[in-house]
Formats: structure tokens, sequence, C-alpha cells
């Protein structure tokens, strides 16, 4: 299911750079880096209250099981989001 998507990675990584000189495309580049980002946020911040939610009223089956299960998933999105956050602040983005 990822493999066609790693090996167009893979195919355009010595593109990127010729890419990034053009003034249009390496803006769209960077509006595509801002987006992807911000999908990404977005979709942390609905999982994070959605798993919080779930948390507070117990969801279904076993109260113990769904909040630690939601803590595991909020440890981990906030996570990816710090580590997205934190690239985005070392590229200037």
């Amino acid at each position: 299911m990822f493999a066609p998507a790693f090996l167009l990675v893979a195919a355009s990584g010595p593109l990127i750079p010729r890419i990034r000189k053009s003034k249009i495309a390496g803006a769209f580049l960077d509006g595509v880096n801002v987006g992807s980002l911000a999908l990404v946020a977005e979709v942390t911040w609905e999982l994070g209250r959605a798993s919080l939610i779930d948390a507070v009223t117990g969801g279904t089956g076993n109260c113990f099981c769904n909040s630690s299960v939601a803590l595991a998933g909020k440890l981990g999105l906030a996570h990816l989001l710090v580590g997205l956050l934190a690239q985005a602040v070392h590229h200037g983005l």
C-alpha cells in the first residue's frame, strides 16, 4: 500500500534541489509543506479531543483499557506534533 509513495519519494529525491531553484516551484513546495503541517496539526487536535472525551466518558468496554489507550494515543500524537513543529522552526517555515 505504501510502496508507490516510497518509490516516488526515492525517485524524486535528486530532483528536489533542482525544483527548489525555481521561485514558483519553490514557493509551491513551501506551501505544500505548510499545508501538510496544518493538516497533521488538525488531525492531531481532533484525535486528541476525541480520545480525551472517550477517556472521560469511559467509552465502551473496560474503562481502564480505554483510558490507557487514550493516554498513549495523546502522548504519541503530542510527540509527533512537537517533532513536526520543531522541524518547521528549524527550516524556517
